[in-house]
Parts: structure tokens; sequence; C-alpha cells
């Protein structure tokens, strides 16, 4: 937020505080520039640059010399670099775990700075080639647990990942894990 603005008009400065909301580590630079040295319409930007990834929230304010004062209401502003963390639920099964069923229940927990966009969940037979995949679109949080049970399996070696983006297409991918079903095994 930018607090305590004065303008001295005959003086041709402008003086403020500017107050960021949000963790900063590096350095924080403020950029001005004037397209008009009087600036009654003037156009002026501010640039802070060395931001870590997070949500800052924002607002202008000036007055004039008679203290008169407008403000802007606050905005929001996400710097969003990283792919969303992607990992396995607890009750999907280890890689190279032996199960003696038709199924295979993959969970996938997924988070993210800002909203996802996409997950998706794919299983391949032993030679590599898709054989199915599950995709959530239009998550609109940035937190969830994704799970798909692919069915109807025979006996085989099968791999499965998954893949997941936000809504600034960062992207990142999960291990790939493998099973094996094997339908007449006895435990």
């Amino acid at each position: 937020a930018i607090n305590d603005m004065s303008v001295n008009e005959s003086a041709g400065s402008a003086t403020f505080t500017v107050t960021l909301t949000g963790n900063v580590q590096d350095a924080l630079t403020v950029d001005y520039s004037s397209s008009n040295v009087t600036a009654p319409s003037g156009s002026y930007w501010f640039n802070f640059s060395g931001l870590n990834e997070g949500v800052y929230n924002y607002s202008a304010s000036s007055c004039d010399i008679f203290n008169n004062c407008a403000a802007t209401s606050y905005g929001t502003a996400t710097i969003d670099t990283n792919g969303p963390t992607i990992s396995f639920g607890s009750n999907t099964e280890a890689s190279g775990s032996t199960l003696a069923n038709n199924y295979i229940l993959i969970i996938v927990n997924v988070s993210d700075i800002s909203n996802l966009s996409n997950v998706t969940i794919n299983l391949y037979n032993a030679s590599g080639s898709l054989i199915n995949t599950s995709s959530n679109i239009s998550i609109n949080s940035n937190v969830t647990l994704f799970s798909v049970n692919f069915t109807l399996l025979g006996d085989g070696l099968y791999y499965f990942n998954a893949t997941a983006y936000d809504i600034f297409n960062n992207v990142n991918f999960s291990s790939t894990r493998n099973i094996t079903i094997v339908s007449d095994i006895c435990f």
C-alpha cells in the first residue's frame, strides 16, 4: 500500500511511503517514471523486482495540495514460477508391489500457491503404451486430493504417474511407479 503521500506541486515533488504486505527476503526496488513533469494526468509505474513467490496485496493513493485524497481498493498479485507439488497418497501401492486383484487405486496429493488447472493420472502397460488416462480440468482450488481406480485390468506389469498444472501453466510430474497384477496369486 502507499501511505502518507504528499505532493508539493510548486517544488515538483511527491513524497510517499510504500508498505508491502507479504514476505520479502531480497531487496525491494521502487522505480518511478512520469511522462509529464507537472503530471496532472501523467503516467506512473512502479516495479517491484526480486520478490519471492507468493501472493501480494497492493493499493495506491494520492492527495493534492488541499489534502483531497483518493485511494484505490486493494488488489492482489500472485508471483508463481514453480510447478505444483505432487505426491502419491498413502493408500497408493508402492512401486514394485504385486497385487492379487484386477484394479489399481491411485491417489495423488497436489498443491500450489495459485489455483490448479489440471491433474492427470496416466496408466501404461508393460511396453510403455498409454492404456488409460484420467484428468480433472478447471479445479479452481490450490489444494486437491485426486484419485482414480483403474479397473478390469488383466495380469501383467503396469506403470502409472501423474502430472499437475497450475493456472500459470507451470507443471510438475510425479515419479513413475510400477505394479504387477497376478490374479491367481495366493498370499
